[in-house]
């Protein structure tokens, strides 16, 4: 059986607060021995005294410890002036306590004692360890190293850095048995049928643009893209004397996932940043932003992800919270409300106790090493493995006394001097407050800046690229025929229009050999519009006038053209289709072959009959040995006319999104049959602009008339 309780209680001296929660405690326990203890405390209380009356009412039993930020629990909800103690009772799982003192000197050595101290007291190895250590002159990275190397990789290591009410600069404290240590680390050793499940929430979101760690040393960050490691700080907050704890980086780990360091402070002198824990050489780094919605969010997330995922045969029996004080700073006065949420989202009645720290300890995912962690808040659910009966609910904080809440003559001193600490602290918090307010306006500022640099060098660059595009736009269309051509027996006329200030629409006139004769019109059309589409459509341009100027037939001449391209656009996705006609010198038949492209249509006004001009053949650029069939028909009748016309003519679209249509299309040449091919294009070009209502063309129209005369 693995049992916890919890006693929280805040009071106007050490000695009441202790005797408080030990009462609260003894009454959970119902005459059960506790194996093993954790205490988290106010930095401010007198800890030897805290320590000897648990210690006193538990003689020989494992201990440990640390000063905090803030203290939260089943029981007390969060406060900031308390002594929070968990007791874990067990008569199958064993536990055992150890510290290592020197991290800041010899950290693998402390580790090691430690671990030595804690597996004296264990029959079997350990699968969990509590680890409660100093951040602030130790490196918390050779501290974890150490801690997976001891203990070995079946034992995951959970726990947070200690940490006091102000600044990190504050001296901190960690606790084993009766003794106050700094610079230690305090284990408390799990061995047995033990099981662990834990979640971490990061409420952390990255901002801005990602850089490159250029230099690297331990804690200490000297350049970061291209720049000194302060330097990059001012660019994005402008200058401050101080770091951000609360605007932390995200530090990738070669993947799109992420870990927060948080920076501990500035060296003017060299301009490198030193952070709470290692940021290694070669890493992306972006900053990050919270707020206490996306915090108090992230929590509860985070939390019902972790509730839901349990066993149906298993329910914890106690959870350990691991929080940054970072996150207490975010939240301010919302701060009761993530120990609440804890409370509504763990499994009924589970018992909890945590901290806020300096840093928080825990793998990124179950088998991992441990890793350092900042601004997140790691919850751990602790049972005997294959248990399944819910914990007993722990018992409310019991009321102040009488002599609590009016405190005789012998207390007036510690009262005041109480009153005095929390005055302190809101001065502190309020100043605290008014360095973010003024830091605040001066990333507004900068922010200001920054968007009317960027807004004028993109005006900049948007000048350029118009006057480029109408350049590009200038030259395309004098690749383009300019004047019409002069055929014996037909009257042509061709127009593009393009949806951007470049297109992929193609028509063209070619004069066959004199050995051959004839006269060729070529329409074609570039998946897609714009400027790719207009490079590809001056490169087809310039292949097939290449090749038609020499000795060929229209299939040669369209299958050579289609192999050329084929190896332009392989694996880009795009692709061309063409409709190429060849009528013959004395304008007798008529030759076409067709790439992919809508078929002509061929208008007789004798007749009052359309007619499709069908032909197989797969669009230009797909398959490089493709072979292209003619298709042949007899010349036209007088009267009679042939249009070619890419598909931004009847695709396009009214204000109610219904299509021109070939119908509508053919419509407006069999009105338009009596006019020259030039009236005929702009009739075609006139209905489609009417049809759209002012609406401008989404895509490329080209069309070519021939009309026999």
């Amino acid at each position: 059986m693995f049992r916890s309780v919890i006693g929280h209680a805040e009071c106007i001296d050490t000695r009441n607060a202790t005797q408080e929660a030990l009462r609260q405690c003894r009454d959970q326990l119902d005459g059960m021995t506790p194996a093993a203890g954790i205490v988290f405390a106010a930095a401010r209380p007198d800890h030897d005294r805290m320590l000897g009356q648990i210690t006193a009412a538990f003689p020989g039993m494992p201990l440990v410890g640390c000063s905090s930020g803030g203290e939260m629990s089943a029981v007390g909800g969060f406060r900031q002036d308390s002594v929070c103690i968990i007791l874990f009772a067990s008569d199958t799982v064993a536990m055992a306590a150890g510290a290592g003192l020197d991290t800041s000197g010899d950290p693998e050595g402390a580790v090691r004692r430690a671990v030595a101290m804690a597996g004296d007291g264990l029959s079997g190895p350990p699968s969990l360890c509590i680890a409660l250590a100093d951040n602030v002159h130790t490196s918390p990275r050779r501290v974890l190293a150490a801690l997976h190397e001891t203990l070995g990789k079946n034992c995951q290591v959970f726990g947070g850095f200690a940490a006091s009410e102000g600044d990190a600069a504050d001296t901190v404290y960690q606790f084993h048995g009766p003794d106050v240590h700094a610079g230690a680390v305090a284990l408390l050793l799990f061995a047995g049928p033990v099981e662990a499940t834990f979640v971490i929430s990061n409420s952390w979101r990255p901002l801005g643009a990602r850089a490159l760690v250029e230099g690297s040393k331990g804690r200490s960050v000297s350049r970061i893209g291209g720049k000194s490691a302060l330097q990059f700080f001012h660019d994005t907050f402008g200058p401050h004397p101080e770091p951000v704890p609360e605007m932390p980086l995200a530090v990738y780990d070669n993947t799109e996932h992420y870990y927060i360091r948080a920076a501990e402070a500035f060296n003017a002198a060299d301009g490198s940043v030193r952070f709470y824990s290692h940021v290694p050489h070669g890493a992306l780094v972006q900053f990050t932003e919270a707020t206490p919605e996306g915090i108090l969010a992230n929590t509860a997330d985070t939390l019902s992800r972790l509730v839901s995922g349990l066993e149906s045969s298993w329910v914890p029996q106690a959870a350990l919270i691991f929080s940054c004080a970072a996150r207490k700073w975010i939240l301010g006065l919302q701060v009761d409300e993530e120990a609440a949420l804890i409370q509504r989202h763990l499994p009924a009645g589970t018992p909890f106790a945590g901290f806020y720290s300096y840093g928080e300890i825990a793998p990124t995912a179950p088998g991992l090493p441990p890793r350092y962690h900042n601004c997140t808040m790691i919850t751990l659910l602790i049972g005997e493995k294959d248990f399944c009966t819910r914990p007993a609910m722990p018992a409310e904080s019991a009321a102040p006394s009488p002599a609590d809440r009016d405190p005789d003559r012998h207390n007036k001193d510690r009262y005041i001097a109480l009153l005095e600490h929390r005055l302190a602290r809101a001065r502190h918090f309020q100043g605290r407050l008014e360095y973010h307010k003024s830091l605040s306006g001066r990333m507004l500022r900068r922010m200001n800046q920054d968007l009317a640099a960027a807004k004028r060098k993109i005006e900049q660059q948007h000048r350029i690229l118009k006057e480029s595009l109408t350049l590009a736009q200038q030259v395309q269309q004098r690749l383009l025929p300019r004047e019409r051509p002069r055929f014996p027996g037909f009257d042509i006329a061709g127009r593009s229009l393009y949806c951007d200030e470049t297109g992929g629409d193609y028509f063209d006139y070619l004069v066959q050999p004199e050995a051959e004769g004839g006269f060729s019109i070529v329409v074609g059309d570039v998946s897609g519009h714009g400027v790719a589409a207009a490079l590809l459509m001056t490169t087809a341009r310039a292949l097939l006038r290449m090749r038609a100027s020499k000795a060929g037939t229209p299939s040669e001449f369209v299958s050579d053209l289609n192999r050329f391209l084929a190896s332009d656009v392989q694996d880009t996705g795009q692709f061309m289709t063409l409709f190429y006609l060849r009528l013959d010198s004395a304008g007798s038949a008529m030759t076409w072959v067709r790439a992919g492209h809508d078929p002509a249509l061929r208008y007789a006004p004798a007749r009052n009959d359309f007619e499709e001009m069908r032909g197989e053949g797969l669009a230009l650029g797909v398959l490089d040995d493709w072979r292209y069939r003619e298709y042949h028909a007899d010349a036209a009748a007088e009267g009679d006319i042939i249009v070619i016309g890419t598909d931004g003519i009847w695709e396009a679209r009214d204000a109610r999104n219904q299509l021109f249509g070939k119908e509508r299309f053919m419509e407006v040449i069999r009105a338009s049959c009596g006019k020259t091919a030039d009236e005929i294009v702009a009739a075609c070009f006139q209905a489609v602009r009417e049809f759209r209502g002012g609406l401008p063309i989404e895509d490329d129209i080209t069309l070519v008339v021939i009309k026999k005369t």
